[in-house]
Parts: structure tokens; sequence; C-alpha cells
């Protein structure tokens, strides 16, 4: 079942006749009364019946306005409603304008510092990708180093454990890494 708005007043399809005084529909703030506890269809129904009654009353008036039967001092106060619709409008629409122009500004100088950032961000990017490689250039040579050493502790180990120089250096009299560097000995015969 629908739910109906006790506050909607729905008027006569017709104009009433010059001989019978019209019944007068409740103000539109009177209807607007209980707005908030309203559902969504309700409340659509209501600014759809006032905004129909709205339009219907200003083409009345003109038609009186057109026939003669009203004057511009007698409308005077609808032109006043129509001029602060307008003015609304107006500060609207500046304000509006103003914000976008704000956004536009905004926008702008994000855009801006991204670039900044992305061009900062290459470069760091270049920075550590230089870094990596000359650690990665180190490391490489660290465990060439270590190899090395690791290789001298051995030779180091045979020679302690009893054998003759000779068999250590070798019958070419090449001498092997004990310090680090490849050196030529000379051996004694």
């Amino acid at each position: 079942m629908p739910e109906t708005n006790p506050n909607r007043i729905s008027g006569p399809s017709t104009p009433p006749s010059t001989t019978q005084v019209p019944p007068a529909p409740a103000p539109i703030a009177y209807r607007l009364a209980g707005l908030e506890t309203w559902s969504p269809q309700t409340k659509t129904e209501t600014i759809a019946s006032i905004a129909d009654d709205i339009r219907a009353t200003f083409m009345y008036i003109g038609q009186h306005v057109d026939a003669g039967n009203l004057n511009h001092e007698q409308t005077k106060s609808l032109d006043t409603v129509i001029e602060i619709i307008r003015d609304t409008d107006v500060a609207n629409r500046r304000a509006l304008e103003r914000r976008a122009r704000r956004l536009k500004r905004e926008k702008r100088y994000v855009r801006r510092e991204y670039r900044v950032l992305v061009r900062e961000t290459a470069k760091l990017g270049l920075v550590y990708r230089g870094k990596v490689r000359e650690l990665r250039g180190l490391s490489r040579e660290l465990l060439e180093e270590m190899g090395k050493l690791k290789d001298e502790r051995e030779i180091l180990k045979l020679g302690l454990m009893g054998k003759k120089k000779e068999e250590i250096v070798g019958e070419e009299g090449v001498g092997v890494d004990v310090d680090g560097e490849w050196e030529q000995e000379v051996v004694d015969a």
C-alpha cells in the first residue's frame, strides 16, 4: 500500500469560477512539516507537487497579467521572489566557479609535485643502481680474496704437518700466495 502524505494538498484541476471563492491551499512551508520522517518516495512526490503548484501559479498569474487583470504593482512581490531566485543562482554559480578554479590550481600543483617526485625517484634509482653495481663488484672481489685465503690456509696446514718447503713450493721455484700476493721464490738447490 503506497504511503500517503497528509500534508499533500491537491487543488482543483481547473481554475475556480469567478463566482465561487477558491479554497485556501495550505502554504508550501506547512506542507513540508515533518519532512525528516518521510520516506524518499514521499519526499519526491511532495516536492514534485509543490513544483507543479508553483509552476501552475506562475502560469495562471502570467495569464492574468497578459489579460490586464493584474498590473506590475500587484505582482511586485513575485518579481522580488524571481529576482531572489536568479541572484541565488548567480551566487551559487560564482561559488562553484571559484571552487572549480581552486580545484584546478590544486590539480596543477599536485601534478607539478608528482613530476618532481618522479624525477627525484629516477635520480635515486640511478644512484642506488650504481651503488648496487659497486657492491656486487666488491662482493666478487671479496669472494675471490676469500678463496685465495682458503688456499693459503690449506698450504700452511700442509707445511705445519711436516711437509718440506720444496714439496709446498714445487719444482719450478714458483711460490705460493702466503701474504695475498703471488710471488716468485728462488728455491735453494
